[in-house]
């Protein structure tokens, strides 16, 4: 049995590089004027000097459709507390709408899915309104919690049930 030590491993794999390093140099030199000798010892597609991105492919990339839905919510202290229910064709929905909590502070307010547990992200949109990212729904009944305070810091609560019918998701 024939065994490497770590010095000749290091040469061998050393050498391989430089036999790597030799034919791209090779390549980039080889040209119209270089010798056949040069070509011949050079496989065609290194000597290729059009280049192409290695993950692209040739068809077009046609960008995915997301279907949701936008629904309105004002998080304002004349807002009802009743149950809301909407009908959304798609897995996601985004709530958007007025914020009147005190200095548009919209850390004290907490938007949950509670059917699949998804928290929702806030998002500052305009100087007194608001906008969710997109709040993933499962199929059939979701119940959406939208906790936040009064602008006399007061607890408020609104719940919306959500009846989503998810067709042919993309994932």
């Amino acid at each position: 049995m024939n065994v490497l030590s770590k010095e000749n491993k290091f040469l061998a794999t050393f050498a391989s590089s430089m036999v790597a390093l030799t034919i791209v140099t090779l390549s980039s030199v080889a040209s119209d004027s270089a010798s056949d000798e040069i070509k011949s010892i050079i496989p065609a597609e290194v000597v290729s000097s059009a280049r192409t991105p290695a993950s692209v492919s040739k068809e077009k990339i046609k960008p995915a459709k997301i279907k949701f839905k936008s629904i309105s919510l004002d998080l304002c202290e004349e807002t009802p507390s009743v149950d809301s229910q909407y009908e959304v064709r798609g897995q996601f929905v985004q709530i958007k709408g007025k914020n009147c909590i005190k200095d548009n502070n919209l850390s004290v307010v907490k938007i949950v899915n509670q059917t699949n547990g998804y928290t929702a992200s806030l998002l500052p949109s305009g100087n007194s309104e608001y906008q969710t990212d997109l709040i993933q729904l499962s199929e059939g009944s979701n119940q959406i919690v939208l906790q936040y305070q009064s602008a006399k810091g007061q607890p408020l609560e609104q719940k919306i049930t959500l009846k989503a019918q998810i067709q042919n998701p993309q994932f």
